[in-house]
């Protein structure tokens, strides 16, 4: 594991025993205004889930990141040999039956 998951891990796990905690104050009702109108509910459990809810979507983003990422390797790879082949090809010219010029001198 690298030190973000390490950090990241840390967080969630200090979030949910901080929850677990004050659980009880978590669920305790209060009066939530949604501007045209207003409700009881435990603001604690809807602050809860609205961190649960952005916690897997930047998983899923992270996913479908490194999804992508996996996929475009490959051709970044062959693009890759494919230029240092073409720069190796044009520094050191194949023989075609020809002898290079001599460079002794008589």
């Amino acid at each position: 594991m690298t030190i973000r998951t390490l950090l990241v891990s840390l967080v969630l796990l200090l979030l949910a025993l901080f929850a677990a905690a004050n659980w009880n104050a978590f669920m305790a009702p209060t009066t939530l205004s949604l501007l045209l109108t207003s409700i009881q509910a435990p603001l604690g459990l809807i602050m809860l889930g609205f961190t649960a809810l952005l916690t897997a979507l930047f998983l899923i983003f992270i996913a479908a990141l490194q999804a992508e990422l996996k996929q475009e390797i490959p051709q970044k790879v062959q693009e890759r040999a494919a230029r240092l082949k073409t720069r190796c090809d044009a520094q050191h010219p194949q023989d075609q039956g020809t002898t290079p010029p001599s460079t002794t001198t008589q």
